[in-house]
This record gives C-alpha cells, sequence and structure tokens, in this order.
C-alpha cells in the first residue's frame, strides 16, 4: 500500500494572533497622536504577541509570523507605559483658564523673575524708564566682572570672564528695584561674590543717579545664578553701601507692593516688548 505524498505535506499560515498584535502595535501611536488613551489597543499588542510567539514555537514550523508578533510587543511595551503617563491628562485635560488666573495672582517679584528668566533682551522692566535703567546697570556691572574677575595670568584677553548680565528693573514712585541674572554666579568663589556685591550696589547707584526718584528714595538689588538667588541688597539709593544683606528675594517683595511710576498700573509689572 503506497502512500501519498500530497498528504505528508504540511500546512503552513501565518499566526492570526501575530498579525493582529502587529497591528494594534502600530495603532497605538496613531491613537496616541489623536489624543486618544492607547491603553487597551498597546496591551492587546502585549498579550497577542506574546500568546503567538509561543503557537509559533509550538508549530514544528507550521505558522509563520514572528517578526510581526516582536514588532507587535516592542511596539506595544513602548505605548503602553507612555499611555499610562498621559492617561490624566484624558480624562482631567488642563483648565487653562486656571492657569491663566493663577498666572494673574503670581505676586510682582514672581512675574518679574519669570520675565527674567524667559526674556531674551539683556535689559527689561516695568516702564520704558525702567528699561533704561536695567540697560544702564548691565552694562556697567558687565563692565565690572569682565575688568576685575580674570583668572590666573590672566594676560591673555581670553581668559577674562565674559558674563554678561541681564537686568530686570521695577521702578516705583519713591523706589527702585533691581533684579539681576549673573549665569556663572554659582561658580564664583566667596571673595568674588563679596566684589560682585559691591559692583551690583555701585552699579544701581550710578544707573539712578541722574533718575526723577527723590533723594530718599530706596534701593534694592537681587543677585542670581540660573534660578537661585545668592545675595540681596537693600538700601538708601545715594548710598555708598547697603544698610542690609540678605540671600532671601523674599525681602525684595516690598519693592513691587509699592505704587509703580505714574503711568504703570500698580502692583502689576508691565512686561513691554523688548
Amino acid at each position: 500500500m503506497s502512500l501519498n505524498p500530497d498528504s505528508q505535506r504540511l500546512t503552513t499560515q501565518t499566526s492570526v494572533s501575530a498579525v493582529t498584535s502587529f497591528v494594534l502595535g502600530l495603532m497605538s501611536p496613531v491613537v496616541l497622536c489623536s489624543c486618544l488613551p492607547t491603553i487597551l489597543t498597546s496591551l492587546l499588542a502585549i498579550i497577542l504577541g506574546h500568546v503567538a510567539l509561543v503557537k509559533i514555537k509550538r508549530s514544528n514550523g507550521t505558522l509563520f509570523g514572528r517578526w510581526q508578533a516582536i514588532t507587535g510587543l516592542v511596539l506595544g511595551y513602548i505605548f503602553f507605559p507612555l499611555s499610562l503617563y498621559l492617561a490624566p491628562m484624558y480624562f482631567n485635560p488642563p483648565d487653562f483658564g486656571n492657569a491663566a488666573q493663577a498666572n494673574r495672582n503670581m505676586s510682582g517679584l514672581d512675574q518679574a523673575n519669570l520675565k527674567l528668566s524667559s526674556a531674551d533682551a539683556i535689559a527689561s522692566g516695568n516702564s520704558p524708564q525702567a528699561t533704561a535703567l536695567a540697560s544702564d546697570f548691565s552694562i556697567v556691572l558687565s563692565a565690572a566682572i569682565n575688568a576685575a574677575i580674570v583668572e590666573d595670568g590672566g594676560s591673555d584677553a581670553d581668559k577674562e570672564l565674559d558674563d554678561t548680565c541681564k537686568v530686570y528693573c521695577q521702578l516705583n514712585k519713591d523706589s527702585v528695584c533691581f533684579l539681576v541674572k549673573v549665569p556663572q554666579y554659582r561658580k564664583y568663589e566667596d571673595s568674588a561674590k563679596d566684589a560682585l556685591d559691591q559692583f551690583a550696589w555701585a552699579s544701581g547707584c550710578n544707573a539712578v543717579e541722574n533718575s526723577q526718584l527723590p533723594q530718599d528714595a530706596r534701593m534694592g538689588i537681587g543677585l542670581r545664578g540660573l534660578l537661585l538667588y545668592g545675595s540681596v541688597l537693600t538700601g538708601k539709593a545715594d548710598s555708598e553701601d547697603p544698610f542690609l544683606t540678605s540671600g532671601s528675594k523674599e525681602v525684595l517683595n516690598n519693592f513691587f507692593a509699592q505704587d509703580p511710576a505714574e503711568g504703570q498700573p500698580e502692583n502689576q509689572p508691565n512686561f513691554s516688548p523688548d
């Protein structure tokens, strides 16, 4: 009795689980970009991908689709944790109205610090006159830094510390406050920071010398690096030395709670275009 050779051929096919995992894996980034949760598609891609690999291994070569299953698994493992992270946004979208209200509720000092951090211009202020004072302050202080703080053996010009300061000025009727961002402030040694305090105070006195502020006007200066304040100075604008030094920026809140100079809204810095 002879056997029909055709009866010994094994039927081969592609695993349905592998193809489904592959398709669901491809769908995950699509639905994610469409602001839809991908938890379901990515989770099914993972489950069906594993099921497909097990079936393919046990099929003795009758099932294909290994690369589809692996692709579905990879995509599923990438987008499943991402979808879990973004899930709160789907069900609780951000309230931009409340965010705007929160920004309005920020103190004047915090708003000025935000302006100082984000502005590209060297000088800014709550009025054109304040911006001009901030510009004068920046020029004088930056020149003092570059002239006085030089590395050892600094005969070479390229060894000078080029640290141009960004300044925000809050100009009020009887006071002025300078917020100063010194990019490399954290790298300064204590002796250099002490010198910087003196330079900053002298720069402030120079900037307001020809302003219309009264003789007994108060001045505040805050020196900071990229984020944190290191020194805060307050005193009379016509005094050679400040009478109060502090490391807390909160001391400067008083300068932003006073009446601004004429033409400016009360308690609110005017972020005019730089």
